[in-house]
């Protein structure tokens, strides 16, 4: 993993809000979620993660993990990319 940008990970952070699916759907109408996922943790630059059923935070098919802090870690990782 390479190394994170503390001020990037705190703006990415900050800026992330809990949304139910349903509501998450309404305001983007295009994105597919999973079946399993219940709520999305949505972050002003577009970028989300999905909060699965089994508690799980959601990044992408290649990372899944139980800590929001990791997939947050993960999500900074993809857009940096």
């Amino acid at each position: 993993m390479a190394p994170i940008n503390i001020n990037q990970m705190e703006n990415l952070i900050d800026t992330g809000r809990f949304i139910c699916k349903e509501s998450f759907l309404q305001n983007n109408p295009t994105k597919n979620l999973l079946e399993e996922c219940t709520d999305v943790v949505a972050y002003a630059n577009g970028s989300y993660i999905q909060v699965l059923k089994s508690g799980e935070f959601y990044v992408d098919d290649t990372f899944k993990s139980r800590s929001l802090d990791e997939a947050e870690a993960k999500l900074l990782e993809k857009i940096d990319k």
